[in-house]
């Protein structure tokens, strides 16, 4: 599977910067971020993800959720069949 970028979502009265989504072809079935001190920030059906020059990522999940997850995690556990990005 191939992760497609999506077009660029519109400025909104130039409050935000333009997001650059992937749009993945299936969702992640789980996205779990592991910090130090075995902290960990999960998501569940991750259906667009955007990973910005700065380290952080943007995600948004089937049911509209939305997150920026800061840099500073140790890793990232997938429960994908195949890798998505």
């Amino acid at each position: 599977m191939t992760p497609k970028p999506s077009p660029v979502t519109p400025l909104e009265d130039g409050l935000m910067e333009a997001i650059n989504w992937t749009v993945l072809d299936k969702p992640e079935r789980r996205r779990v971020y592991v910090f130090p001190g075995d902290v960990r920030i999960e998501f569940e059906n991750v259906t667009k993800i955007e990973v910005r020059d700065s380290g952080k990522h943007r995600i948004e999940t089937a049911d509209g959720a939305k997150a920026f997850v800061a840099p500073g995690w140790y890793a990232i556990l997938l429960d994908v069949d195949e890798w998505t990005c």
